[in-house]
C-alpha cells in the first residue's frame, strides 16, 4: 500500500465498513462525500485524524505506512487537541475554545443573543460555504422559538 487513500482503503474493508457506515462512524460527511474526498489525489488531514480517531487506527500509518496500522495500545488523541479554526495565519484550537467557554460561561449566557448573531453573520460570511463543502446542512429558523 502506497498510498493514503490505499491505507484507509485497507482499514474501511478490514473493519467491514461500508462508505456510509463509515461516514456515520467517524461523524463526517455522507457517505458519497467520503468516497470521492477518500479517492482524491491527497485526503485532507480532517478526514486521516478523524478515521484514525474513531476508528483507532495509526495516524502515523495512514499518512506515511509506517508502523502498525492498529493503535494497539488503544491510545488515541483528542479532537480537540488537533482540530482548529485558522483565518490569516492565525490557528485556534478547539480545546482554547472549549476552555474558554467553560471560564467564560455565565458572562456569555448573558449575552448569548449578541453572540448568536454574531454566530449568524459569521455563517453567513463564510462558514457556510465551509460547512457546504463538507456536505453539513445548514439551517436557519426564521421564527424564535419559545
Amino acid at each position: 500500500m502506497n498510498t493514503q487513500r490505499e491505507r484507509i482503503e485497507f482499514v474501511r474493508k478490514k473493519r467491514g465498513l461500508s462508505y456510509p457506515k463509515m461516514a456515520k462512524l467517524i461523524g463526517a460527511v455522507k457517505g458519497d462525500a467520503l468516497r470521492k474526498a477518500i479517492k482524491a489525489d491527497s485526503v485532507k488531514e480532517y478526514y486521516i485524524t478523524l478515521i484514525s480517531n474513531k476508528l483507532n487506527v495509526n495516524e502515523d500509518w495512514i499518512l506515511t505506512g509506517n508502523g502498525e496500522w492498529e493503535n494497539v495500545d488503544g491510545s488515541s488523541v483528542d479532537l480537540n487537541e488537533r482540530m482548529y479554526l485558522e483565518k490569516n495565519g492565525v490557528k485556534i484550537y478547539l480545546k482554547e475554545i472549549t476552555q474558554y467557554l467553560d471560564k467564560n460561561e455565565k458572562e456569555l449566557k448573558e449575552k448569548e443573543e449578541h453572540y448568536r448573531l454574531w454566530w449568524a453573520d459569521k455563517i453567513n460570511s463564510g462558514m457556510f460555504n465551509f460547512f457546504k463543502e463538507h456536505g453539513i446542512e445548514v439551517k436557519v429558523n426564521s421564527k424564535k422559538e419559545d
